[in-house]
């Protein structure tokens, strides 16, 4: 059985509601203040089979009045029907309705000129010349005019049987993602308690289900699934829903609330849209507070666009701020609203909710522009945004509003192309200029320490303590061994320093890093003498390095031309109390074997810690010095 859900749209007293009950055979004026006045002021719902095919029908209130109604009815339709009077023709809020239908993207339309009856065939064709300029500019070409009467029913049955062929055109993909359903009627059924109703937008609710009522994160549990009046074990996206709730009242979810499963979305007070202002749209000023209408509900949010106004006809990216949060999610459609008749002005899709919230309005906007113009380069563009985000949490495709598999696509193709980079051993991946940005603010931030009069050095640990919220730790890792590498850093054991600080050329930065690799951690470091070779560089240059690095306590002089760092220094001594503690007497050799070293360097090493009090020599003996600790 195919299925589909079938909104009407129209001009007050244009026989939406008559045309529904030619239809269906059901009233949906329920309200006795409906009936009295002969006048729909809420949704009305019903639905009619044709032959194996069922079409859900949703019935809007024509009146601008009423006009908050009638959009929270047409947030998921399948089939937009467009209603207008064969005696009157296009009036005002025909143009508003179908401008909102076109604003929701509603893929299919069909034209119903009602009350044939009372026309004559002359006025008709001049309505049908209209209804065709009409729907085209709107973007509907080729649309199928229907002429009937409800109170003779001519043309009713044909009505039908084109319905029945959108119908069979319509194809629901699987429900996939967490479930989720904006509710437009809630009520209480005596013996039973609240139900609530709408059209499911993602995923599947079966009984038994615990869900969250947003805003406000309730727990609730279904207690019984209804579609159309008929129990079911499970109902999925793309149908009309009954949902029979347990530990709530009616009262408590209402109209515009949305049921979800736990822990699945988040509202938030801010999103991206993209919107394009209709040609009859007044100027919009920057900051102007206006009506939101998404999903079934509505609400008042300020329009940010970054400084200048929104003109009528023009499209861009622009951030709505609203007082109360709201759930938002990329390629949700919405509507831009101000008080009175064809209040109507501007209609539009979300780019983004999430991962927003500490970023300025005019970096929102310009990327919001870049997420409408280039959809290919989603997570790029995202990147440049956020620095980074980390690929094993299943929120990042979902807040980007693409598939699982589409964003392993864009990254596989981002890493290939250059534009993208994976942090090493991680799931995170970052920009080319997420990249740049991070490894700048690395060496800044220890730039400035020289700057503010601190120490010029300072361990690893505590730069990632003060880049922590900006980065994650494996990333800084990672981008400050690359500054050390390309030598904007220096590093001595777990002391790091920016080689601006030291005042070096930049190739004296890279020559001075590699010095210091070379003593780095190093038993078995060169002699200064033979540098020179090493480096290709004069002796006097390297000379003036290696005593700016004994300068700053980067490396100490042994004499002879011999260095070694601090901490290798300390490593020796270390190994020599170990000794010392076993035997109070030691040759040369001993202490060779134990450090692992050749004489080569043992001997100028010894020479140096008898120099400083670390050892004392007799003949070819050594005990323990005053200052070996």
């Amino acid at each position: 059985m195919a299925y589909a859900i079938i909104g009407t749209a129209g001009h007050i007293d244009h026989g939406k509601t008559s045309l529904v009950r030619s239809l269906t055979g059901i009233n949906t004026d329920r309200l006795a203040e409906e009936q009295r006045r002969g006048m729909t002021l809420d949704l009305g719902f019903t639905w009619f089979d044709v032959n194996e095919h069922r079409l859900a029908v949703i019935d809007v209130p024509g009146h601008e009045k009423y006009i908050a109604n009638m959009l929270a009815g047409v947030a998921a339709l399948d089939i937009g029907m467009l209603v207008v009077a064969a005696d009157e023709g296009v009036a005002l809020q025909t143009r508003e309705h179908l401008a909102i239908l076109t604003s929701l993207a509603v893929p299919r339309l069909i034209v119903v000129m009602t009350k044939a009856d009372l026309s004559d065939e002359i006025t008709m064709e001049i309505i049908e010349e209209d209804l065709c300029e009409l729907t085209g500019q709107a973007g509907y070409s080729e649309v199928t005019i229907h002429r009937v009467s409800s109170k003779t029913g001519e043309g009713i049955e044909q009505l039908r049987q084109t319905l029945r062929s959108l119908t069979a055109e319509i194809r629901r993909s699987e429900p996939s993602g967490p479930f989720r359903m904006p509710i437009d009627r809630s009520f209480s059924v005596p013996g039973r308690g609240c139900v609530v109703a709408g059209t499911v937008w993602q995923g599947r609710v079966r009984n038994g289900d615990q869900l969250q009522v947003l805003p406000g994160g309730r727990v609730v549990r279904v207690r019984d699934v209804e579609v159309h009046g008929d129990s079911v074990d499970a109902a999925q996206a793309g149908f009309r829903t009954a949902l029979n709730l347990a530990g709530v009242s009616h009262t408590e979810v209402i109209r515009g609330c949305e049921l979800v499963a736990i822990d699945s979305y988040k509202a938030s007070n801010r999103c991206i849209a993209e919107i394009r202002m209709y040609d009859d749209a007044p100027e919009i000023v920057n900051g102007r507070i206006v009506r939101l209408h998404t999903a079934a509900g509505s609400r008042e949010v300020k329009v940010l666009t970054g400084g200048g106004s929104l003109l009528p006809g023009e499209k861009t990216a622009v951030v709505l701020k609203c007082e109360q949060p709201v759930l938002l999610t990329p390629d949700q459609p919405l509507l831009l609203r101000r008080p009175g008749a064809s209040g109507t002005f501007a209609g539009g899709r979300v780019l983004a909710s999430s991962r927003i919230h500490d970023q300025r309005t005019g970096v929102l906007v310009e990327f919001g522009r870049r997420l409408a113009t280039h959809p290919t380069s989603v997570l790029e563009t995202w990147l440049d945004l956020c620095g980074h985000v980390d690929l094993s949490d299943p929120a990042v495709a979902m807040d980007m509003g693409i598939t699982s598999t589409a964003l392993k696509e864009y990254c596989r193709d981002g890493e290939q192309n250059g534009t993208i980079y994976r942090v090493p051993e991680s799931s995170i991946v970052v920009s080319s200029r997420g990249r740049e940005s991070l490894s700048r603010a690395i060496v800044q931030r220890l730039e400035a320490r020289s700057q503010d009069g601190k120490a010029v050095w300072t361990d690893e640990a505590s730069l990632r303590d003060e880049l922590h919220e900006v980065a994650p730790d494996a990333m800084i890792r990672w981008l400050l061994q690359e500054q050390i590498n390309l030598g904007h850093v220096i590093q001595l054991n777990r002391q790091i320093t920016a080689a601006s600080a030291m005042n070096l050329s930049m190739s004296q930065q890279l020559i001075f890093t590699r010095l210091l690799k070379r003593y780095h951690e190093e038993r078995r470091p060169p002699n200064a003498a033979g540098l020179s070779e090493l480096e290709n560089k004069p002796r006097k240059e390297l000379d003036s390095l290696i005593k700016l690095a004994v300068s700053q306590g980067m490396l100490l002089n042994l004499g002879g031309g011999w260095f070694l760092t601090p901490a290798v220094v300390e490593d020796l001594k270390q190994q020599l109390r170990e000794l010392f503690s076993v035997r109070s007497e030691l040759t040369v050799a001993a202490i060779r074997d134990h450090w692992g070293l050749t004489r080569k360097h043992v001997v100028p090493f010894l020479e140096y810690f008898d120099s400083s009090g670390f050892t004392c020599r007799t003949d070819n003996h050594r005990t323990a010095g005053p200052n070996l600790g």
